[in-house]
């Protein structure tokens, strides 16, 4: 586990998935699964660890949330995934 880098990355993309709506997971094409690229974990201030699965396209599933899942705006997603790699 990494602390994250960019404040300013992280607020855009907490904003972006608490202002998105709740899609199908099965009306995305190919399947979230196949477009899978990170796994994210975000330990809160009062202890509870949030996981979510990023996949390409900015779709992002809460871990155990499978039917449902949010997409944010390329740019943001683009933008927290660039963190990740070296």
């Amino acid at each position: 586990m990494h602390p994250f880098q960019s404040e300013e990355a992280l607020s855009d993309f907490l904003a972006a998935i608490d202002e998105a709506e709740f899609l199908p997971s099965d009306q995305v094409q190919p399947s979230l699964v196949d477009l899978e690229e990170y796994h994210f974990y975000l330990a809160l201030t009062n202890g509870t660890t949030v996981h979510l699965r990023l996949s390409e396209g900015g779709y992002v599933r809460y871990q155990g949330l499978w039917d449902v899942c949010v997409q944010i705006p390329p740019e943001i997603y683009q933008a927290l995934c660039a963190l990740f790699t070296p």
